[in-house]
């Protein structure tokens, strides 16, 4: 059964809001902030690595399918807001269950993975995105969480009080809710790909005869 925007928008904006750039940008010094007192240099280090790396890989994959969308696929623009939903909330996810029993562990995976997969659909029901836009995202996000997580797990890490976390996202969420906006770096890229297409072979054509 198909349902419309209007019946499932109230949970929708409230879930893509938090895949918000902005609110992405600001958590991620945050987090990096708390993995400098929890785990040392080396773990900011491989934070911001990963962040930016992704980044860049986003903005990549943005400007190559904005100038040469795959109109079979529904494939013009990957879902930043699921790709980096799924690296931050994921590592948050990872710290928080490092150390634990079990049974937080996987409470806190599942979590995890719904708040993730809830950010990607509200992408698909406000039409922001197709749902391979939100895929290619998800799994751009999925394969920087799956290289933080290999490579943090080689490091200390001070306990992670969930009680404290939950009370500083408290704090931030009115103020951080007034910040944000939602905005879009699409137009840009968008610009930057219809420039590159007018001075170089941006798409691989081919002739049928």
């Amino acid at each position: 059964m198909h349902f419309h925007f209007h019946h499932l928008g109230w949970i929708a904006l409230p879930l893509t809001q938090l895949g918000n750039p902005l609110l992405i940008a600001l958590l991620s010094c945050i987090f990096a902030l708390w993995l400098a007192w929890a785990s040392g240099r080396q773990a900011v280090q491989l934070w911001l690595a990963i962040a930016i790396l992704t980044a860049a890989l986003m903005a990549v994959l943005k400007i190559y399918f904005l100038g040469c969308p795959l109109e079979t696929w529904a494939l013009r623009s990957p879902s930043g807001h699921t790709g980096f939903s799924a690296l931050l909330y994921g590592a948050i996810a990872y710290s928080a269950a490092r150390g634990t029993s079990p049974l937080r562990k996987t409470v806190i995976a599942i979590l995890a993975a719904l708040l993730i997969v809830g950010i990607g659909l509200s992408r698909y029901l406000l039409q922001m995105h197709s749902l391979p836009e939100v895929g290619l995202g998800l799994a751009l996000g999925g394969i920087a969480l799956l290289t933080f997580c290999w490579r943090y797990a080689r490091l200390a890490q001070k306990r992670f009080r969930l009680w404290r976390a939950l009370i500083l996202a408290a704090l931030l969420a009115i103020p951080l809710r007034m910040l944000v906006k939602p905005i879009t770096f699409e137009m840009r890229l968008l610009g930057i790909a219809e420039r590159l297409s007018l001075h170089a072979s941006l798409c691989a054509t081919t002739t049928t005869e």
